[in-house]
């Protein structure tokens, strides 16, 4: 891939991890503008946000988003309370957005 393409694409993208043990579940993209003051939106696979996967049953209540700092090396992680409103649990609608990751 082009440096510069790579680089857009790691500054829109984000790492999900387990809260109980730091285990990637899986990678959504950011969602920001201005007027969400300084919060901003996760879309990712709904299926990486229950610990059975597809079977969506058993729902996290808190993961880590990591955030790829400017360095492009080292990520900041904020901890989110995943929103049951915003999930859907079918297979063929495996989609979910978070919001609320506060910035700061």
């Amino acid at each position: 891939m082009i440096e510069k393409l790579d680089q857009i694409i790691s500054k829109l993208s984000i790492r999900l991890r387990d809260v109980n043990n730091g285990a990637c579940i899986g990678t959504g993209v950011i969602y920001y503008l201005d007027e969400l003051k300084e919060q901003l939106y996760v879309l990712t696979a709904s299926h990486c946000l229950f610990d059975d996967g597809d079977e969506f049953l058993i729902q996290r209540d808190e993961v880590y988003v990591d955030v790829l700092q400017k360095d492009l090396i080292h990520y900041k992680s904020l901890k989110t309370t995943v929103n049951p409103n915003l999930l859907f649990k079918e297979k063929n609608k495996d989609v979910a957005m978070d919001v609320g990751v506060k910035m700061n």
